[in-house]
């Protein structure tokens, strides 16, 4: 299936997500955290074969949010869908956004082929509905904007690397390039190497700076 992911706020959400996973895995665990420059993955491991490794991760990110919201992670897939009913999407385009099978396997196998030029701009266009529907990209900027407050406090020993590796987008189109990567007496590269993770970074490709702005997504055929 094709999924496009925006350049804002997804890819940016997902650099994040994907350096706080490898703080927290890669001195433990480097066999499933994937590559510095893999843009897309967050883990490294077949969730299909490695089924203990996914549960074990997943329970534990299941226990953090519950502590924290009250709530479960499927809250977020049951809201897609609820916004997308109100939004008047068909229940067949529903299911596609959402990763299920609309119709059984013999008839996707079969009959069906949602591959289709004009499916993908249904498919598309029903996504862009939703999101600016419930603004998450109003959204995803006060959340980076906490996240970089949090890291301030050096007592919940969140990197600047975590938020500062990359340039700092936001839902008007600004892009923010900390200079050589360096604020008022912070050094990146003397971070990571203090904080151990100079192996993680060696191999480093500055992608997202060298992104136009104007870029705004990109399509992942999985």
């Amino acid at each position: 299936m094709l999924i496009k992911i925006n350049k804002y706020s997804t890819l940016q959400l997902f650099r994040y997500i994907k350096l706080s996973f490898a703080k927290r895995m890669f001195k433990t665990r480097p066999d499933i955290v994937p590559d510095i420059n893999d843009w897309l993955s967050i883990f490294k491991y077949d969730l299909n074969v490695d089924i203990t490794t996914h549960r074990d991760i997943t329970n534990s990110y299941q226990k953090g949010l519950r502590e924290v919201w009250g709530i479960p992670l499927d809250v977020a897939r049951k809201t897609f869908n609820n916004v997308a009913g109100e939004c008047q999407i068909s229940s067949k385009l529903c299911d596609l956004l959402i990763g299920h099978r609309p119709d059984s396997a013999l008839n996707m196998m079969s009959y069906t082929n949602y591959q289709t030029s004009e499916y993908a701009k249904q498919i598309e266009d029903a996504h862009n509905l939703v999101l600016e529907t419930f603004k998450v990209d109003k959204l995803a900027d006060k959340l980076i904007d906490r996240l970089q407050e949090i890291s301030a406090v050096r007592s919940k020993k969140i990197p600047y690397w975590i938020t500062r590796s990359t340039a700092k987008l936001d839902s008007a189109g600004n892009v923010f390039i900390y200079a050589s990567r360096t604020g008022k007496g912070y050094d990146r590269e003397q971070e990571i190497e203090s904080t151990g993770f100079s192996e993680y970074f060696k191999n480093e490709n500055e992608f997202i700076e060298k992104l136009d702005a104007k870029q705004l997504d990109l399509t992942y055929n999985k």
